[in-house]
């Protein structure tokens, strides 16, 4: 029988070897060597989940603080490094994701009883 933290720590290895993360790790790696956009993605990021936030306890958000957003998004959607980040940050997301629905498959974890707390369904 194998360790199972031998395995994780070869999977990790495989992980890190994927294309997706690859391009994330590069992407962010870029950013990083611009203070300015840096700074501003994580502005934005921040931003971002004061929105999130604020709707999942409820609260309304106005139509000015939605154009607002929308603009913002915009703009930082038009600085190339910026963007190139958030399109690998997604990809890197989505497989890492579907990774741990399969996780949560094999071991049989019901996340209804967390009200699907993980968004694994």
């Amino acid at each position: 029988m194998s360790n199972i933290y031998d395995e994780a720590n070869q999977f990790a290895k495989t992980l890190a070897a994927t294309p997706e993360c690859e391009h994330f790790q590069s992407a962010q790696k870029k950013l990083k060597e611009n203070p300015d956009s840096f700074q501003k993605a994580k502005d934005y990021l921040g931003q971002q989940m004061a929105i999130q936030t604020r709707q999942m306890l409820g609260q309304q958000l106005y139509d000015d603080e939605i154009q607002s957003f929308n603009q913002l998004t915009s703009t930082i959607l038009s600085i190339p490094e910026i963007a190139e980040f958030f399109q690998a940050q997604m990809a890197f997301g989505k497989m890492f994701q579907d990774i741990m629905k399969t996780i949560n498959d094999a071991a049989g974890f019901d996340m209804d009883l967390f009200g699907g707390g993980l968004g694994l369904h």
